[in-house]
């Protein structure tokens, strides 16, 4: 100590006699230079102030997971983000903030988790507890050369107010499977996009098998009491209600709301492939116009201009998709079903056909409607005449327009993607409705579908088998079908729970050596899938990571040395590093450039072994490395979290915390090859194309990746695996 106290009063002396030598000089040009601050942060969670409910009442000290990213600001501008090093009720969070930055004692440091998205919980607290509990931390930071600058208590706000609903009919208690809720005022925020709110439905399914509670992530931007819709599915059945609460951000709350079952009569079957609601989305009655919503929207747009769309209006102004996906089709997400959603196009021609229905402009409670009767079953709904918003003002000169969830451009029609398809009927033609494209930044209402709801027929896993090693974890995604089944909630159970676990979420945990069988079944048991699991004791060798997906990685592309950090580039299928690209140097094709092997003749997908640089110049008696498939690449991918740091991309596995890294080259673009072919169809041609998997920085200098496919002639990385 002594020792440090000398040294810091030499630096202060040698700092005063710097000063006293340039004063003594002649004046110098001093220009500014960036400074960067080291920072640590050490967060103590779980204070009285700060538990949250778990979803069986209990309370819990919420903590932040390793590796999670902390958006960092200070008086409300942003110096950077930290990465969160311990897991725990104590954890320390560090990296480097950008600067200028001039701090004082009396400045607010935020720390949050600003990027995490609450429009699809699960209805349990798991993603809450990771993200968006409150925190108490002490801030150290110093400059570049060491010398202390602040310490202080920082303040970590919490962006929600977490409130747990339980649901009754009045009697009952309820456990609905899933759930929507939307605010009187608009200002519920569903989730985050770089710090700015993002407005509509929060909408999420229950994952337990009977779940009578929901514990929720709600932020209330109106700062007073606001209304909130619940729409609840149970089974093939939905119900509404309504609950007043006054939430105040960063506290937490019980409430019980009272659900109402809508009956049938809420759609009508007009004998077409979808039944009709009998109400506009958001009126309470036929003959009114209800909310209105710019296309692809959640939010209502009683006043939205044409220039000021949202994020997500701008995802989907030029999409590529030909119709809304349920995350933005708003029928589905106001009820929380995938089977009650917008109109397709067809639908709403099937409607106006007056084949099919005959419509008559008539009046209903004083109101304008038209009357459309069946002339199927002679059953009839009432839609009435309302106009549009556009550029803050509403227009109605006696019109009909309701929105379909269809894109105009991508049927082929001559106004492009600016314009999506709606059911019309114009004042100049009364008696005529049509099917037409309409601008999309328009408020148009919606009048929603619903499909025929069928049960599950069948359940398919993403993996039948899996060898993993003990003390790791793997991810099983079940698929059910058909899409449109109106219940489906999973159950998951293992055979052997010394073995191996399961949680209802899918995730498999190896608890001991031996096997297992994981199985996934309906609610009732029908139908079922299954998965045998394998533990075995952790085989890592030194140059190898496992990241929790079943396989080991290496730590280095192949052929990696101090000239070659990136490692060597190989053409596909070839055992021999190479650096030119083209099909006249490719020794698995012709003259003419058709592919001599893995072709449409012999059918062969995935390289043999024989063909397999990986496999020729790594395998030993106790490791068979090889290419990683198109599947294994995926499974590392989506399990987890790309960030750049040092000129490296970096994978950090949400499974175990395990990182793999990627050096990159002064592009900041690389691909890297997958050993299964690219094929979209049976044709010989395809056959020339192979999975890739690239790493870029985008224009942004955002970390990205994606996968995709080039021809095999290319010369791309190699990043070797192996099987535990």
């Amino acid at each position: 100590m002594d020792e440090l106290i000398m040294k810091q009063v030499s630096i202060i002396i040698s700092s005063l006699l710097a000063i006293i030598v340039i004063g003594c000089s002649e004046p110098m040009t001093l220009s500014p230079v960036d400074q960067t601050w080291q920072v640590s942060i050490t967060a103590v969670k779980g204070s009285d102030e700060t538990k949250v409910l778990t979803d069986n009442g209990s309370t819990l000290s919420a903590a932040w997971t390793a590796g999670d990213m902390v958006y960092v600001t200070k008086n409300g501008t942003s110096l950077g983000t930290l990465t969160a090093k311990t897991s725990g009720t104590q954890t320390v969070l560090e990296g480097t903030l950008g600067s200028p930055m001039s701090l004082s004692i009396d400045d607010e440091i935020v720390l949050s988790y600003m990027s995490a998205d609450y429009s699809e919980q699960n209805g349990t607290l798991a993603y809450i507890s990771d993200h968006c509990d409150y925190a108490v931390a002490t801030v150290s930071i110093t400059s570049a050369n060491g010398g202390l600058l602040l310490t202080s208590p920082a303040v970590f706000k919490n962006q929600q107010a977490i409130t747990k609903f339980t649901f009754t009919d009045g009697t009952n208690t309820l456990a609905p499977t899933s759930l929507s809720i939307n605010a009187a005022s608009g200002k519920l925020v569903s989730k985050y996009e770089s710090g700015t709110p993002q407005y509509g439905m929060i909408s999420l399914k229950a994952n337990n098998v009977y779940q009578t509670s929901f514990v929720l992530a709600m932020r209330n931007e109106s700062g007073a009491q606001d209304t909130y819709t619940f729409t609840a599915t149970i089974g093939s059945d939905i119900y509404i209600g309504t609950k007043k609460v006054n939430l105040t951000n960063g506290k937490y709350y019980t409430t019980s709301v009272t659900l109402s079952k809508r009956t049938s009569s809420d759609f009508v079957d007009m004998g077409l492939s979808v039944k009709w609601a009998t109400c506009n989305l958001g009126a309470s009655s036929p003959e009114l116009m209800g909310d209105s919503f710019s296309w692809g929207m959640m939010g209502k747009a009683t006043y939205l201009p044409a220039n000021e769309t949202g994020r997500e209006y701008d995802y989907y102004y030029s999409s590529s998709y030909y119709e809304l996906p349920f995350s933005m089709d708003a029928a589905s997400q106001r009820y929380a079903s995938e089977w009650i959603r917008m109109p397709t196009q067809a639908e709403c021609e099937e409607l106006v056909n007056t084949t099919n229905c005959k419509w008559e402009k008539t009046t209903l409670n004083g109101q304008s409607v038209y009357k459309v009767t069946s002339k199927i079953n002679s059953n009839v709904i009432y839609i009435p005449l309302c106009g549009w918003w556009a550029l803050g003002n509403y227009s109605f000169t006696g019109q009909l327009r309701l929105w379909s969830k269809t894109q105009c451009g991508i049927s082929g029609m001559a106004n492009s993607t600016d314009y999506a398809y709606a059911l019309c009927v114009d004042s100049d033609n009364p008696n005529t409705p049509t099917v037409g494209g309409r601008y999309k930044p328009l408020g148009l209402p919606i009048r929603a579908v619903m499909e025929t709801p069928v049960a599950i027929t069948d359940i398919t896993l993403n993996k039948t088998s899996i060898r993993i090693a003990n003390g790791s974890y793997f991810n099983l995604t079940a698929s059910v079908s058909p899409t449109n089944s109106f219940d489906k909630i999973v159950r998951w159970s293992s055979s052997n729970t010394s073995v191996a676990t399961v949680d209802q979420n899918g995730q498999v945990t190896a608890v001991a050596n031996g096997s297992a069988t994981i199985t996934v079944a309906t609610r009732d048991g029908s139908v079922s899938a299954t998965c045998a699991v394998t533990v075995v004791t952790s085989t890592a060798v030194s140059g190898s990571v496992d990241m929790g997906t079943g396989v080991y990685w290496a730590t280095e592309n192949l052929g990696n040395t101090s000239s070659k950090p990136m490692g060597d580039t190989y053409r596909w299928g070839e055992t021999t590093a190479a650096t030119q690209s083209g099909w006249s140097y490719y020794s698995l094709s012709d003259n003419s450039g058709n592919v001599t092997k893995y072709n449409a003749s012999d059918g062969k997908t995935v390289l043999e072994s024989s063909d397999d640089a990986a496999y020729k110049k790594l395998t030993s008696p106790s490791k068979k490395w090889y290419i990683p498939t198109h599947e294994e690449w995926t499974d590392l991918l989506s399990n987890c979290d790309l960030s750049y740091e040092n000129s490296q991309f970096v994978l950090t596995s949400r499974f175990n915390g395990n990182k793999l890294y990627f050096k990159s080259n002064d592009d900041d673009s690389f691909y890297l090859w997958t050993s299964t072919v690219y094929i979209y169809n049976n044709s010989a041609q395809n056959y020339k194309y192979a999975r890739t998997v690239r790493f870029y920085l985008d224009s942004d200098d955002d970390e990205q990746y994606n996968v995709g496919y080039q021809p095999r002639h290319n010369v791309f990385y190699i990043r070797p695996v192996y099987r535990p």
